[in-house]
């Protein structure tokens, strides 16, 4: 607040947290990372994702994206620039190859999905508060 863009509060998710249990993960190899904004080119034609465009880690990627997993999210067909061409490659199934989808509700972008997992909303987990102030409550 105050700040001309900003908001009241923090940082209102958790994908920089670990988990305190589970499999050892190997790192990844792979250290590009696109924006999410960018998924419908890289899965089209991935010569066209470069720095200028968002790229981060990466001079270029070395192929074209053909799994998609959308986990809680309707960015795949709902909340894209372009969503004329973001349904062509879904519909695609040279382009992209498999889908998973996690949600809460049938979004447009689960509809597309191979593979639909269910999610459970804030009231059935343990973490209420966790996003808001990184500990449960």
């Amino acid at each position: 607040m105050g700040i001309k863009g900003g908001w009241a509060a923090g940082y209102g998710g958790c994908a920089n947290r670990k988990f305190a249990a589970g499999p050892e993960m190997p790192d990844n190899p792979v250290k590009a990372k696109i924006s999410v904004m960018n998924w419908v080119q890289a899965s089209d034609d991935a010569s066209k994702v470069t720095p200028d465009v968002g790229l981060k880690d990466a001079d270029k990627l070395d192929s074209n994206i053909r799994i998609l997993f959308s986990l809680a999210g309707n960015y795949l067909a709902n909340q894209n620039p372009d969503l004329h061409q973001a349904v062509r490659v879904l519909e695609d199934e040279s382009r992209i190859q498999f889908i998973v989808a996690s949600d809460l509700f049938m979004t447009p972008s689960a509809k597309y999905a191979d593979l639909l997992l269910p999610e459970t909303s804030f009231m059935e987990r343990w973490n209420i508060g966790e996003t808001w102030v990184r500990q449960a409550t």
